[in-house]
């Protein structure tokens, strides 16, 4: 049975070790932000995964509990695992990318996380060890965000909406909300347990609460993240209104609901009152918050998204495109009024519309019953809280789901939720897990030799091949790209990084594009440097296609990639792919508009310019190269219409180079002249960005 203790302790100390995880950042991997932590998770829990299994076999003290939770939970994995096996693109389901470190494969190690949790963790003192080392890292990052509001510490995306060590605002934002209920659940607990009057430790520790609740409201209002500090709002205020109807003997907890009700009257009816003063406008958070309407330009861009995710469940309603798919949905169903915003979402921006797109109606109904079976397992089901522990853990549930409502779930995000769920589930099968069983009661049983050869004759390849393996690719990439100077040394380190087989491949290919376009024009490389990245570059992003069916991102980046190297025959079987896929996408319209050009194929080129314009007119780009088309093609009087057009209000519309160069190969640079001349009668003080224009022209070199 001591062995038992040490494998029980190196889990405990390993469930602890993940409360780390929002710290990590990791500058030696690409995506520093996201993978650093994705891989400590995934790695971490894989050895306590396997201690784990050996301590279950051994005790049966360490199993799982059953609870309608578990069962959902297994349900829902399950669903997943078969909307991975039978979506658009299995493999991009189950490994993700870099930039998310999802898919099926991190859902399983959610899974075992709280198999684990549940498993280990079945007294309510181990539960409090577990909040307050999630609290104590949450001290840190607070410290950190404390140092980017006062200048000591770079915010990572820039701007003034801090970030801390998640490289993403809203998702400091989410970790912020979780971390603000259990200060609140942890002093609701010290005062019922009057632990606030047993000692002066004691006591200084219910004051920290306080101090920390308050700096982690400070952090979230500088997150300026809309949907977090609205869903905050939501979640107090649910959580005081059911104090308020199921809490009838403490009084000062009734105080405190009906306080918090009042704040949130005061909060919002002032806020409507003072939202259009220009104290208001210079303040990042309240300017966002204020700007919320159906005309601002982010609601509509979510409104068109929604649209499309809508377009693309009732495709494949049942088990969805599997998770990380959107892609394939945002190319097929691309709304051109998206013109203005982010070139490729691989997320809907709203948990409902992700979870129809990852898994179909199963998969959100699966979702979904997560926070159903929680509540009745909360407010229906016999357990240990009281009405405040469970009122607080409802706005909690509230807030989260608000917050997803606009934006999406990340790992640290999943890592709370998933810790929560945990928790419920402790509460709902308490009782039962208080009754010790013996071991001798567990039935068959496998010898401690064999059983330690079977786990790792299993862990062991899943280890290397899920994790390692990724890991060690992840940062040869990165080596490659800090390699840019050195051509040789990159080609080396991309050919690993291909060599390894890996998921890592399929955003190595886009980069290594980049890197052989680079080549290209530096004439200082060798000719077998460059023939080799070119050639690898070319291979690799058509094998990159054959890896994304559906997917007209890369068809899009190899049309344009052999556009610019000469291969028209390339170029164009590739642009023509992606415009199939993504029929009413303008940015590859463009691009198979140029590859015309190029051909000296004016009338086709503009046919296809014409195209991409008509399907946002109001899009100024599309615009103007609808009318670079026109110039071309010697159609002067419908160039000069749309010019003059896109100048009216915006005479900076015709400071483009590219003008210059079209009205100058067809000899006709007296037509722009007439523009520029039209545009400065009807915008006088147009006259100096003119004239700096020109001297840049002719310091370039391009007019004399």
């Amino acid at each position: 049975m001591a062995l038992n203790k040490v494998f029980y302790w190196l889990i405990v100390v390993g469930l602890l070790s993940l409360t780390i995880t929002p710290l990590l950042v990791s500058t030696s991997l690409f995506f520093p932000f996201i993978t650093g932590k994705g891989f400590f998770f995934r790695i971490v829990t894989e050895i306590i995964f396997a201690l784990w299994i050996i301590l279950a076999f051994r005790d049966p003290n360490y199993r799982p509990q059953r609870s309608r939770l578990l069962t959902v939970m297994t349900i829902f994995l399950a669903i997943i695992s078969l909307a991975t096996a039978w979506g658009a693109n299995p493999y991009r389901s189950f490994w993700s990318n870099f930039e998310r470190m999802e898919g099926l494969i991190s859902y399983l190690h959610l899974l075992a996380y709280f198999l684990i949790l549940v498993s280990i963790f079945k007294q309510g003192k181990t539960w409090r060890a577990l909040a307050h080392v999630f609290l104590g890292v949450n001290a840190v990052i607070a410290g950190f965000s404390l140092l980017q509001l006062f200048g000591y510490l770079p915010i990572n995306q820039g701007g003034v909406r801090v970030d801390a060590t998640f490289g993403n605002a809203t998702y400091l934002a989410v970790y912020e909300i979780f971390h603000l209920f259990l200060i609140l659940f942890c002093l609701v607990r010290f005062w019922q347990s009057r632990y606030w009057s047993k000692g002066i430790w004691l006591r200084i520790l219910f004051f920290g609460y306080i101090l920390l609740g308050l700096l982690d409201l400070v952090i979230l209002y500088k997150t300026a993240t809309r949907g977090g500090i609205l869903g905050l709002g939501l979640g107090l205020i649910i959580s005081a209104v059911l104090i308020l109807w199921r809490e009838k003997k403490v009084l000062v907890v009734r105080r405190a609901a009906w306080i918090t009700l009042g704040l949130a009257a005061v909060v919002i009816v002032g806020f409507f009152a003072v939202k259009d003063s220009s104290w208001v406008a210079r303040s990042e958070t309240l300017s966002r918050l204020a700007s919320i309407s159906v005309n601002d330009r982010t609601t509509q861009s979510r409104f068109l998204v929604w649209d499309m995710s809508w377009q693309g469940f009732k495709e494949r309603p049942l088990l969805g495109w599997g998770p990380e798919n959107y892609i394939l949905v945002f190319s097929k169903y691309y709304n051109p009024a998206m013109y203005n915003q982010e070139l490729w979402f691989d997320r809907s921006h709203n948990v409902v519309f992700d979870w129809l797109i990852n898994a179909g109606a199963l998969g959100l109904l699966a979702y979904l019953s997560l926070f159903g079976v929680s509540l009745y397992l909360l407010w229906w089901k016999k357990n240990s809280l009281i009405t405040t522990e469970r009122a607080l853990i409802t706005g909690l549930l509230a807030a989260y789901f608000f917050h997803n409502l606009f934006v999406f779930d990340n790992l640290v995000s999943y890592l709370f939720f998933f810790a929560l769920l945990g928790y419920i589930h402790f509460r709902s099968t308490e009782s039962s897990s208080n009754t010790l069983i013996t071991a001798s009661s567990s039935g068959f049983q496998l010898p401690f030799a064999p059983l330690i050869v079977v786990v790792a004759v299993i862990f062991i390849p899943v280890f290397y091949w899920g994790s390692v393996k990724p890991m060690l690719a992840n940062q040869t990439l990165i080596e490659a790209l800090s390699q840019q100077n050195y051509p040789d040394k990159a080609l080396v380190s991309f050919k690993q990084v291909f060599a390894s087989r890996t998921f890592a491949s399929t955003e190595a290919s886009e980069h290594l594009i980049n890197t052989a376009l680079g080549v290209v024009q530096n004439q200082s490389v060798s000719g077998d440097i460059r023939t080799g990245i070119i050639s690898l570059a070319r291979d690799q992003i058509l094998e990159t296609i054959k890896r994304e069916p559906g997917n007209a991102r890369y068809p899009y980046f190899a049309g344009s990639f052999f556009l610019r190297l000469g291969l028209l025959d390339e170029a164009e079987k590739s642009l023509v792919e992606a415009r199939r896929l993504s029929p009413r996408k303008q940015v590859i319209l463009f691009e198979l508009g140029n590859f015309y050009l190029v051909q000296k194929k004016y009338d086709q080129a503009l046919v296809v310019f014409r195209e991409a314009y008509e399907l946002a007119p109001n899009f100024g780009e599309a615009r103007k190269i609808y009318a670079l088309g026109a110039i071309y093609d010697d159609k002067l009087p419908l160039a000069t219409e749309l010019l003059s057009e896109g100048a009216k209000d915006n005479p900076a519309f015709l400071l483009d180079e590219r003008l210059v160069q079209a009205y100058g190969a067809i000899n006709r640079p007296d037509a722009l002249s007439a523009l520029w001349q039209e545009a400065l009668d009807a915008h006088p003080d147009f006259k100096q960005a003119l004239l700096d224009f020109i001297d840049g022209l002719r310091k370039r070199g391009v007019i004399e």
